[in-house]
Order: structure tokens, then sequence, then C-alpha cells
């Protein structure tokens, strides 16, 4: 993903803030109530990228709600809100600037969810924060403030922390556990899981996404829903539950997928497709409505990735990023607080250290 001399690895986004790394800097906008930017001051809002510190190797970050994680030399950092411990570092307190969690230098992967986190550190699972469904897998519902192993199982390979519920990859096989009263374990049974659960005898699964109270998942280039649906967010043209990975019908290679509150986006054959509730990405229609079957966002086949937050989208496309939906809190780093409802530029500064 370059451009102009420009390389962005990571993009993320909150509930209305924003972040992407480019040429290894972190940069931040939008909402800022709670030190969620990072920028180590009480600004409500930023509208335009600004720089998060001066390091210049950050490798992942993941936002959810108002708080933000992210992993830089291998160490683990987090700043926002921290009212059930989500930050990992041993207290409630929130953070206004990266602050670093434990002590290991080897996380490899990380997920903000709404109430907890999860990460990846030497193949070990970890997860911290809120705890009300068994969603740390844990074996209970304790809230834990720092990062605490789960299980003895190590190797696993991707994570994603939902609502209250949370799933995960290991050797291809899928693992979910928390929550389970709308179907989002995928599992035959509706009472919540405290511990991680096999979900099927599948061993092929390339890559996973917990929403509030649904999950996706890709294989072999197909992409299955399962969980509430009664927006139509699980992709089926229909408003029915499902409690086991059902695939949708629409074909394509699928590569990613990713799923805030109650809407999805995913990228297919270089096509970007969203749907659920469609006011995160059509402010201008008013009342929110939503789009049972996946639709094409524009006529463009060269997405790379992308970011959704309860109401704003980013996305990079030929190295560049863009932004579109929801923008009140200035998410959406354009330099105002217009609505969008079509890809619009960011423009990072090009004059820091």
């Amino acid at each position: 993903m370059e451009e102009s001399g420009q390389i962005i690895t990571g993009i993320s986004s909150g509930d209305a803030h924003s972040l992407a790394i480019v040429d290894g800097k972190l940069f931040s906008w939008g909402i800022n109530s709670v030190g969620q930017l990072g920028l180590s001051d009480k600004v409500y809002l930023r509208d335009t990228p600004h720089r998060v510190g001066t390091f210049s190797d950050w490798q992942m970050v993941s936002a959810r709600k108002n708080f933000t994680l992210a992993i830089r030399g291998g160490q683990l950092f987090s700043w926002g809100a921290n009212g059930l411990g989500q930050l990992g570092l041993g207290d409630s307190s929130l953070r206004r600037t990266p602050t670093r969690v434990g002590e290991r230098d080897d996380w490899e992967f990380i997920s903000a969810g709404s109430q907890h986190s999860l990460g990846i550190a030497g193949g070990e699972l970890f997860a911290w924060g809120g705890n009300s469904s068994g969603q740390l897998g844990i074996g209970s519902k304790r809230r834990k403030r720092s990062p605490f192993r789960v299980g003895k199982l190590d190797d696993w390979e991707a994570v994603s922390a939902g609502g209250t519920h949370s799933v995960a990859l290991r050797g291809g096989r899928l693992y979910s556990w928390g929550d389970h009263h709308r179907g989002q374990l995928g599992l035959p049974a509706t009472e919540s899981k405290h511990f991680p659960v096999q979900v099927g005898q599948c061993t092929n699964w390339e890559a996973i996404c917990a929403g509030w109270d649904f999950s996706l998942a890709i294989k072999n280039g197909e992409l299955y829903s399962w969980g509430n649906n009664w927006v139509s967010q699980l992709g089926h043209g229909d408003i029915v539950s499902r409690e086991e990975p059902t695939r949708i019908e629409q074909r394509g290679q699928w590569t990613s997928v990713f799923a805030a509150g109650k809407t999805v986006v995913a990228i297919s054959n270089g096509a970007a497709f969203a749907w659920g509730m469609e006011h995160a990405w059509i402010p201008e229609r008013g009342a929110p409505t939503h789009r049972k079957t996946p639709t094409r966002i524009d006529d463009s086949f060269d997405w790379e990735c992308i970011s959704l937050g309860e109401t704003h989208f980013l996305a990079v496309k030929g190295g560049l990023l863009y932004s579109w939906g929801h923008n009140m809190g200035g998410q959406l780093g354009v330099g105002d607080n217009s609505h969008r409802t079509t890809p619009t530029l960011i423009s990072f500064p090009t004059n820091t250290p």
C-alpha cells in the first residue's frame, strides 16, 4: 500500500475516532473525550490527522468505542477509556498517552472490543477488561484489569473481540466464547461459554470478525455469518437469525471482513461491499434503513483494506486512505465536520520528523 513515498500498514476506527499507521508513524483524529487519540491533551476533537508520539515502528493498531490498543516493537500499548480495565494496566483510570502494558515484547495480534480486549503474545492467547458474559474465556465472569492467559493452548493465529463475545483462529480451526443468547457463538446450544469452544470441525478458516452480537468468517474465499440478524447484518437477504455458520450466497473471492455496531463491510475481488445498518455509509438519507445483502460501495476494484467505526469508514486504495460516513466528531479526518457519502481522500502531514 504505497504511493507518494508513503506506506499505510494499519488502520482502525473506534466509535468516533480513527487511527492509521503511515511509514511506521501513528496518526489519530476524531473525538478525544477520554484521551482515545493518545495526544496527551484534553482537546475535545481533531478533524485532521495528528501524529501520536515520535516513534516510527508501530506495527498494529486496534480501536473500539473510546479506547485504543497498539503494538510497537513487539510491545503492547493502550490509552483512552478504562472503566472496565480494558487497557490492561491493572487499574480503571483512563490514559491520554500510549502507556505500555506489562513487560512482554512478543505481542503479535490485538483486538479491541466494546468492553474487553484480546491479544496474542508468543502464540499464547490473553484477555482482559469486562467479562459480564464470560467473553474473556477464563472460565468465570470475573473482570481482569491486566492481560490474563486464556487456557493452555498456544499457536493462536488471530482473535476478534465483539460486544460480549469473542472468536479466534488456531490451526485453521474456529473457536468462540462468551454471550450466546443471539447465536453469535455458532454453537448448537444457546448457553454462554466461559472458555473457548471449537465451532464445527473445519480446519480451513482464514479470517474472522466479531460484531456486536453476531460473527463472520471466511474459508475457501467464501463468507459465512451467524448470530443476531434483526437488521440483516448477516447478509442473507432476510432478518432471520442463525445459530451456526451459514454461507452468504453472493459469490466472490472474499478476503477480509469487518463489523461494528450493526453494520458489516467486506472486500471481494478488490471490490468493497457493505450491509446491515445503512446510516453508517449513506447518512444523507435521514432515518437509518438497512441493506439485506452485500451492496457495492463504489465501482472500484482495488480496495486493499477497510475498517468500520460506529458510523464511519476508513479504507485504503492505491496506497491512499479514504473515509466516508458520519463526521460530527471529525472522525473522517478531512478538516471539517460535514458528513460524506462517498470516499474522500485523507491527507497526512509530510513534515513530521
